[in-house]
């Protein structure tokens, strides 16, 4: 199983992804990134991308890749594998905004994780730690 999380520059129809992390629950197979924004992407929620986050517009355009590289390199590493997620609505707009923006047909199929309760304590979110606290709570309700 593979479990991915995606963080987002806010929760408004105009916000896209900044960080997308990846992990399989046996740890073979793994990858996190910043994704620098693309021209036209402007909407920045800075108390819920810096806040919560930890990050800021200028650490995407200074370490994130494009959001081109970012669909191949998703496309490279879980074509045809079925990926799970704890916020499927929000992870398959953001997914679908990402492709859709790089010109390139997603290859592999997000799909809901069962629900589980992960968000129950205040701490910066970022994409690998959800990803690892994730994979943790499976293992034990498993």
């Amino acid at each position: 199983m593979i479990i991915m999380d995606i963080e987002a520059s806010g929760l408004s129809d105009e916000s896209y992804p900044i960080e997308i992390a990846w992990k399989s629950v046996d740890g073979s197979l793994q990858d996190e990134f910043l994704i620098r924004p693309a021209n036209d992407w402007t909407y920045w929620d800075g108390i819920a991308a810096e806040l919560t986050h930890n990050l800021t517009i200028d650490d995407l355009k200074e370490r994130g890749i494009s959001v081109r590289t970012a669909a191949e390199r998703l496309n490279d590493k879980l074509r045809n594998e079925m990926v799970m997620s704890d916020g499927i609505n929000w992870d398959t707009f953001w997914i679908t905004k990402l492709f859709s923006r790089a010109g390139f047909k997603q290859q592999f199929e997000l799909l809901p994780l069962p629900s589980i309760e992960t968000r129950n304590v205040y701490r910066k979110h970022r994409a690998m730690a959800d990803v690892n606290d994730l994979i943790a709570i499976h293992r034990v309700v498993q």
